[in-house]
């Protein structure tokens, strides 16, 4: 008879009281968000994952339903993926958060929102100087030193660079791009020749 009256008043808690009943949740979720940037130079990606399960109350009807997902006892791994191109000084700003609903209980777990700032930082380098197998670059930003966003040293060498084809003294300036996100730098390998200067960002 206890096991029964301790059902019942778990079924009453779901029909009655669904916002006190998800209380009763076990929850065991995580949020990741990861940022990267393609080879390309401007081509952002932002994926943010949802992933863990919950220990549902007793009493929870076979139809419930969560939401991400299916069954309200699986497991759930779910993602999205906004992709942002960046050309010029741009800075995006993106939020990521989560939520759980029960199709019975309502929303059971709940990460606010997490507002990311996302750019891509680039230093812009002059030729130097070459020998048979390298060639020098030394910072220039047309636009003063201070526009980077992230630290720059002052010269660097392309080791290598004159056994590509074109090799690189074929070009005046080297770009280095950096993804910056929330004002931290992160190097992704990504450079390019090109014939114009670019602005530091």
């Amino acid at each position: 008879m206890k096991r029964n009256l301790s059902l019942a008043s778990a079924l009453l808690c779901l029909l009655f009281l669904p916002g006190v009943c998800s209380a009763q949740f076990q929850n065991h979720f995580n949020l990741y968000s990861t940022q990267s940037l393609d080879n390309d130079g401007v081509t952002i990606h932002q994926t943010t994952t949802l992933d863990g399960y919950t220990v549902v109350p007793p009493g929870m009807p076979p139809y419930a339903v969560h939401t991400p997902g299916q069954c309200s006892t699986c497991h759930i791994t779910y993602s999205t993926t906004i992709t942002h191109q960046e050309l010029g000084n741009l800075i995006e700003e993106d939020d990521t958060g989560a939520a759980v609903v029960c199709s019975v209980a309502g929303t059971f777990f709940q990460v606010p929102e997490i507002v990311w700032s996302i750019h891509i930082g680039i230093s812009n380098y002059i030729l130097e100087s070459w020998d048979a197998s390298n060639c020098y670059w030394l910072i220039y930003c047309p636009n003063g030193i201070t526009a980077a966003s992230c630290p720059t040293p002052v010269t660097i060498t392309d080791i290598g660079g004159m056994l590509f084809h074109p090799p690189c003294n074929a070009f005046n300036y080297l770009q280095d791009r950096k993804l910056v996100v929330n004002y931290k730098c992160f190097p992704v390998g990504v450079t390019d020749y090109s014939t114009i200067a670019f602005n530091c960002q």
